[in-house]
């Protein structure tokens, strides 16, 4: 239905069928969270796996191309090519402040 989206600062952008697009203000999004998932928002992190492509290879995406199906299709981690636990990348859920 739609290509998976782009970012350019505070923006969203979505392409959807028939060359349009969707923008959405990231902090307006935020802002519209009720406190407690703010305050969850801006405490959680998401902690990528190693070597993420091979290990969701055989999974399927959702049909918004967002995320994943949870069918516990990944990779398990023992199976994943050699990896070092210090190079596992881990991120901020929201970034306060200015780009």
């Amino acid at each position: 239905m739609f290509s998976p989206p782009f970012r350019r600062k505070n923006l969203v952008f979505i392409a959807f069928r028939f060359r349009t697009y969707k923008v959405i203000s990231t902090r307006t999004t935020f802002n519209t969270l009720p406190e407690n998932l703010k305050s969850l928002a801006v405490r959680t992190k998401v902690r990528y796996a190693p070597h993420p492509y091979v290990w969701m290879a055989p999974a399927r995406s959702l049909s918004t191309g967002l995320g994943l199906e949870t069918e516990g299709k990944e990779l398990p981690l023992s199976e994943l090519p050699e990896w070092d636990e210090t190079k596992v990348k881990t991120f901020p859920m929201v970034r306060l402040g200015s780009m």
